[in-house]
């Protein structure tokens, strides 16, 4: 497959692919792709594409809309495989403006994961596992750096025993020196206290066969730390292309591949853990402790290796923003995640996703009929409203109901049209005032209000945090205070 050529063709431009990262931007509509010179299979993030031919090339449509992100264009499979990434970026958001939501979100949480799904092998979008895996690489990665080092710095030894000559009979195997006298009569000398009768003689060997220990090295316990680290380097490194913030712990687990631990080692992607520990990794708890995170880590992954299968497409932006803006609504109010990993979909009995005390903030869920009741809850047509973002102070019997958009008007303000769907919330559920949260710029601050009702327009962009994360989660904070209203 040395002249394969990948091209991807859109109305207006057209990129051609080269094997590795590709620095093109994408727009997020449908691409005409285009293979020539390779009969191989393709696949689209690990999901198998049907081509088409056409001339001298094989030709297929891919639609990317709504599918800002990383993806990945792969020719075959196994090691023979060819990859070519490249980025799509939305009529909404560039990718530039994603990474910034990703940015902002994770100086206040450990994780925003929700808004990207990624493909495994099967080109189903597995989100549960990528959730599990990043938490797991951020908290494991610094114990198995320093579990190599200290293996490094005194790798075990196991004891073999060897056979060798001695002229003292101290460790003298019987059976290794009568086959040598048998082989070697010449050895006998006349001894009167000789220990071998022969007639009416006494012999002893002049030299005799005794077992001694020598220490060896544990190869295939280090051939299996070896693979180990180079699954989790290549998942690392795939991830921290979406998140700059992964590029440091990347880095030096693909650093340990160089310690002097591995010199000599060939790499052996063979080279598993078995079903049984071996008697180092018994013995050695170093050895042990590793075993046990390779079978985390497998348990993580799920079934088989998906190290090539971790590609991301948003499907949604407006879910990356939704997210970004619950989690900077949160960090404003100073509330706490419900959940050990900081992520907004791990709730609580009640459904809050945060909670300080009796103030609780309910994320992209169907509030309980004790927190917030919509009048249409009791008809036979339930409405099953699902409001963006819901803080309530069961102690105050107040309340903050948010609805997010991710887009502006032309005068950078929210549409019109948005202002419509808060007025039907509040409405529905009998309040007299509510926000809409959308990536507008800080002096776009409106209000709405006549007949004692109020929607309150709330910028909140992205670039702005992460160049003033302090002034705009306080700016954030004045205007959410001004927004508490009565529960009915």
């Amino acid at each position: 497959m040395g002249r394969v050529q990948i091209q991807l063709l859109q109305p207006d431009q057209s990129f051609t692919l080269v094997p590795g990262l590709n620095t093109c931007a994408i727009a997020e509509r449908p691409a005409l792709l285009t293979v020539r010179h390779a009969a191989a299979d393709v696949f689209l993030d690990d999901s198998p594409v049907t081509m088409r031919t056409v001339g001298d090339a094989r030709v297929a449509t891919i639609d990317l809309q709504n599918q800002a992100g990383m993806h990945r264009i792969r020719l075959g499979s196994g090691i023979s495989s060819i990859s070519f990434d490249f980025v799509t970026e939305t009529a909404k958001a560039n990718w530039a403006e994603i990474q910034a939501m990703v940015a902002a979100t994770r100086a206040f949480s450990t994780t925003n994961c929700r808004p990207f799904l990624y493909a495994g092998r099967n080109g189903n979008a597995d989100l549960s596992t990528t959730e599990r895996l990043v938490f797991w690489l951020r908290e494991r990665a610094a114990e198995i750096a320093s579990l190599v080092r200290a293996i490094d710095k005194s790798p075990a030894s196991r004891s073999q025993p060897r056979l060798a000559f001695s002229t003292r009979s101290r460790g003298l195997d019987r059976r290794a020196t009568a086959s040598l006298i048998r082989e070697r009569p010449h050895l006998l000398e006349a001894s009167s206290d000789g220990g071998i009768v022969v007639g009416q003689q006494r012999y002893w060997p002049s030299m005799v066969r005794v077992r001694e220990q020598v220490a060896i090295g544990p190869v295939i316990e280090h051939q299996r730390i070896r693979h180990f680290l180079y699954r989790i380097s290549r998942i690392y490194l795939e991830l921290a292309l979406l998140d700059s913030t992964l590029r440091a712990p990347a880095s030096d687990i693909a650093g340990l591949l160089s310690a002097r631990l591995f010199y000599g080692l060939l790499p052996n992607h063979f080279a598993s853990y078995g079903h049984q520990p071996s008697e180092i990794e018994r013995r050695d708890i170093r050895y042990g402790r590793l075993r046990q995170l390779s079978a985390e880590f497998d348990s993580h992954m799920g079934v088989g290796d998906l190290r090539e299968g971790i590609r991301a497409g948003i499907k949604e932006t407006w879910e990356v923003y939704q997210c970004f803006a619950a989690h900077m609504v949160g960090e404003a109010l100073s509330l706490e995640y419900v959940g050990s990993t900081r992520d907004l979909r791990h709730r609580d009995r009640s459904g809050a996703s945060m909670k300080r005390g009796e103030v609780s903030l309910y994320y992209d869920v169907q509030l309980p009929s004790v927190v917030l009741q919509s009048w249409r809850a009791t008809t036979s047509r339930p409405a099953g409203e699902r409001p963006d973002v819901v803080v309530v102070d069961m102690a105050r019997r107040q309340c903050i109901l948010l609805d997010v958009k991710f887009s502006i008007d032309s005068a950078g303000r929210c549409r019109a049209e948005h202002l419509f769907e808060v007025q039907g919330y509040l409405n529905s559920y009998g309040v007299s005032q509510g926000g809409i949260i959308f990536p507008g710029s800080q002096t776009a601050n409106s209000v709405s209000a006549a007949s004692g009702f109020a929607v309150h327009e709330l910028p909140l962009a992205a670039q702005d945090v992460i160049a003033s994360p302090s002034t705009s989660i306080e700016n954030l904070r004045h205007r959410l205070d001004r927004m508490w209203t009565p529960l009915p």
